[in-house]
Parts: structure tokens; C-alpha cells; sequence
């Protein structure tokens, strides 16, 4: 009986630590004195200490976003997206002026999300952001009207994809992993999600992937490109090291795109060694 008790017991162990947690756990705290109604909080997170962390940061706004409201605020707020990772919630009050505070969160860090952690701040990212405050959607940002005014403005991802850091920028744009198999096939998606194709390659030898007809496909957003090695890299015979190289793209508009995929040399002015398509349907 005693083994078949453990037995369970392991099996049941097993089967929390593969479980998919797909959201943060977000709970309404009751809050009272000077101010009523609810904030949030977090629950679950693995290390205390960032629970601790975030905890604070979100009574932190709270308070402010009283503060601003005057009288005796009652608060609220609304959740705008919830991934694995990270969070953004809109605080509200409702005092003598109804006052509305954005908060992202970072759960890696516990810490409240920073322009440069999902974007480079360049001109693109200045010319439709600037300085003003935003949370996180579904599919885009949402931006404050003021200070402590509304976040009614919505701005889709497809507009920041010259902007979205790619290597965390997948934790919060949905992203999709595409390998040789893809040849010949068709991928539905959503202006602004990010695609990454994974293929075969030696760049030692002077040759790479690109993708080759960018530039007669408006609406066609390059990311750029990674190169990564196996674990046991060196082969006898072959002439540098092989390994994998990783396109990153997205669309900013809707249509249909036949991505064409060239294995070749920059330098050279001739036919790729190697080709690919891969077509997309932008909705």
C-alpha cells in the first residue's frame, strides 16, 4: 500500500511540474482607510522575493493614482494583457476626478517594464510613442490621452515592428517558428505577429539565407537575423562550423506574401545555390 501511495504521489508531483501555467495569477486585493475598492495583485510566482517586489510596485501606483483622483477615491482596474511573463493593468479611481494610472510588469525581473526591455527606442518608436505612457494589449498598445487621463488610444503592433526587440519582444507579440518543412506552404497570421524561419547553414563558407524579394513586397518588415551552433559543432571533412541561421520578420499590413528565400553569397551577382518559399495570408 505504502509503495503505491508513493507511486501516486509521484505521479501527481510529475504532473504539476509539466503543468502549462498559460497566464499570470492576477487576485483583487481589498483596499480601505482613505480609499476603497480593489487593486491587484499577483499569486503563484515561483520566487517569493519578485512577488514581494511586484506586489509593492502595483500598491505604489495605486496610491499615486488615488493621490490624484482626491476625496476619497474608490479604485479599480482593468487587466489589458496577461502572458506567462508579463502583465499590464490600467489602475482607476474615482475621487473628486476620475484618474487612470498604466502599469506593465516584467515577471522575469519584478519589475515595471522599460521602453528599451521590448523596444529600441529609435526614431520610429520616438515619432509614434514619445513620452507618453502606455500599456500592453492583445494586439497593440493602448496610450494615455494625459496625464492621469484615459489610455483610449490604441496603436496596433504592426506599427512598431521597426521598433519591437525581437528576443523579448516574442514574450509578448505572438510569434511563430517556421523550419524547412514550411517550403511550398501557407501560414496564416496577423499584421504585427513575428515570424522566425530556422534553416540549415555554413556562413564560414561565405553563404547565408536572406529573404530575396523583400523589396517587392510592401507591407514586408525585416528584423533582422541570428546565426547559432549545435552543441558538438566540428565535423571532419567540412570546411568552418555549421549551424542554423534564424530569419526574423513581420507584416504591417494585410495581403498576401510569396517569401522567397535565397541560400547564396552577397557578393556574388548570380542565382542563389538554394531557394525556399514560403507564402503568408496578412490578415
Amino acid at each position: 500500500m505504502k509503495k503505491i501511495l508513493c507511486i501516486c504521489a509521484l505521479l501527481m508531483w510529475e504532473a504539476v511540474t509539466v503543468f502549462a501555467f498559460g497566464h499570470t495569477t492576477i487576485v483583487s486585493e481589498k483596499v480601505s482607510g482613505h480609499k476603497t475598492g480593489v487593486i491587484p495583485a499577483v499569486d503563484g510566482v515561483d520566487v517569493q522575493n519578485l512577488q514581494s517586489n511586484i506586489n509593492s510596485i502595483l500598491r505604489t501606483n495605486a496610491d499615486a493614482v488615488a493621490k490624484a483622483a482626491g476625496g476619497t477615491p474608490v479604485l479599480s482596474y482593468d487587466i489589458t494583457v496577461n502572458r506567462p511573463t508579463i502583465f499590464s493593468v490600467v489602475l482607476k479611481a474615482v475621487g473628486n476626478r476620475i484618474a487612470y494610472q498604466g502599469v506593465n510588469i516584467d515577471l522575469t525581473s519584478g519589475k515595471e517594464v522599460l521602453d528599451k526591455d521590448f523596444f529600441y527606442v529609435n526614431d520610429n518608436f520616438k515619432s509614434l510613442i514619445g513620452n507618453r505612457s502606455y500599456v500592453f494589449g492583445d494586439d497593440g498598445i493602448l496610450l494615455e490621452d494625459s496625464k492621469y487621463g484615459p489610455y483610449d488610444q490604441s496603436m496596433p503592433y504592426a506599427k512598431l515592428l521597426k521598433s519591437i526587440n525581437i528576443a523579448d519582444g516574442a514574450r509578448l507579440v505572438t510569434s511563430y517558428k517556421l523550419t524547412k518543412e514550411a517550403e511550398d506552404k501557407i501560414l496564416n497570421v496577423k499584421a504585427g505577429e513575428l515570424v522566425s524561419v530556422f534553416l540549415g547553414a555554413n556562413p564560414s563558407t561565405g553563404y547565408d539565407w536572406k529573404v530575396v524579394n523583400a523589396e517587392q513586397m510592401p507591407g514586408f518588415v525585416s528584423m533582422g537575423s541570428s546565426f547559432y551552433l549545435p552543441q558538438d559543432p566540428r565535423k571532419a571533412g567540412m570546411t568552418g562550423v555549421p549551424g542554423t541561421t534564424i530569419l526574423f520578420f513581420g507584416f504591417d499590413r494585410p495581403g498576401t506574401y510569396n517569401v522567397e528565400l535565397g541560400y547564396e553569397r552577397s557578393w556574388e551577382q548570380k542565382a542563389p545555390v538554394e531557394g525556399k518559399k514560403i507564402t503568408f495570408i496578412v490578415k
